[in-house]
């Protein structure tokens, strides 16, 4: 497994970076494989999202609706603080039509994800996305959403 490198003025280490165990088959993955950079004001991160579902599933890039469980914006950035992931950072929520990103079933997808954050505490981190069904209205199950937990340490 590659090492992740988080930068800032100084360079942070990515300790660990592993994949939880999902509840069933993992047929839709997104993992984090590659970097996260953090500059004094930016976190980034490249994401792998892989679809065998067997049809068809949209990544939601934008939502600024007023029923934050019906949309949310493309993706966030959760923190683990004891045993709860609770979400740490959102990027800029613009209210603009966009598009939705479709993954076809057996393919792959790499994007980079960007999001302004004032500081990075060293802990657990974790990204979830809003990924739906072709119908853009369900969403994929939770442990679809989520990508492998990885550790920044000062």
């Amino acid at each position: 497994m590659k090492p992740l490198v988080a930068v800032i003025t100084t360079m942070i280490t990515i300790q660990s970076c592993h994949v939880a165990e999902p509840s069933r088959p993992t047929v839709f993955s997104v993992q984090v494989n590659d970097a996260a950079l953090v500059t004094p004001n930016r976190f980034q991160a490249t994401a792998v999202f892989s679809n065998d579902l067997g049809r068809e599933a949209n990544i939601l890039t934008l939502g600024c609706q007023s029923q934050p469980r019906d949309f949310m914006p493309g993706f966030t950035l959760e923190r683990l603080t004891g045993d709860k992931w609770s979400t740490f950072a959102v990027p800029l929520c613009v209210d603009l039509a966009t598009g939705f990103t479709p993954i076809r079933s057996g393919n792959q997808l790499s994007r980079v994800e960007a999001l302004n954050i004032d500081s990075l505490p060293a802990g657990s981190y974790r990204m979830r996305f809003d990924i739906r069904e072709s119908d853009l209205t369900t969403k994929l199950a939770d442990n679809y959403l989520l990508t492998n937990t990885f550790v920044i340490a000062h």
